[in-house]
């Protein structure tokens, strides 16, 4: 075989190997600044992370512009969330990467004002800079969604 062939071919392995689309099921996972839909001002950084199954969660790493004190509790939240302290507490979880590229679904999402627990899912922007993160009963219509902005820590 001859070497030129043979070099090129491996480059193009390599490319293929180091591809970014391999990796762009695990695109969310990093800090983001999750921005009030009505006000439009940070309200927290949340981190997303993947967990040992693959899927995907959010914790809320710290409030930004916030009237909530230093640490608050989840009063409102169901078991096992009820009084749990706010920072460090799991609100999205189960999220898995969908068909579609930059799609994540059949997660859940907790509303810690509320204490309600919702279907959740995301859909990464392809410059992976925006986030929007949905929340909804039953059938994705019937939902709220909350756009998240990469945070450059």
């Amino acid at each position: 075989m001859n070497i030129k062939v043979l070099t090129n071919s491996l480059l193009v392995m390599a490319a293929l190997f180091y591809s970014p689309a391999l990796f762009a099921s695990n695109a969310i996972v990093g800090k983001w600044k999750v921005v009030d839909s009505k006000s439009g001002v940070v309200k927290s950084i949340s981190e997303v992370t993947e967990e040992p199954d693959g899927t995907f969660s959010v914790k809320i790493d710290r409030f930004v512009n916030s009237l909530r004190k230093e640490n608050p509790y989840c009063t409102k939240c169901p078991p096992p969330f009820h009084n749990k302290p706010l920072l460090g507490l799991k609100l999205v979880w189960g999220l898995k990467p969908g068909s579609k590229p930059n799609e994540y679904i059949n997660g859940y999402a907790l509303d810690i004002d509320s204490g309600k627990i919702y279907r959740g899912k995301a859909k990464l922007s392809d410059d992976g800079r925006r986030l929007k993160m949905r929340g909804y009963v039953g059938t994705s219509v019937l939902g709220r969604t909350e756009v998240w902005i990469r945070a450059d820590e």
